[in-house]
């Protein structure tokens, strides 16, 4: 959940998807999906299933 909420701050203090995700050493997808469903959901939608970080190689 940290790492969501950081992915969050980076990109309410301006930074676009694609470098809070090189920032933070995860797929842009991930970053992606998480986003959407903070905005879909608010807080409540990055809590749920844990899957595993997808680690951009």
């Amino acid at each position: 959940m940290r790492v969501r909420l950081m992915v969050l701050s980076h990109i309410k203090e301006g930074a676009n998807n694609s470098k809070s995700a090189r920032n933070l050493n995860i797929s842009r997808r991930t970053v992606n999906d998480w986003v959407k469903k903070y905005y879909a959901h608010g807080i409540y939608g990055l809590k749920g299933k844990h899957h595993s970080i997808r680690l951009h190689a």
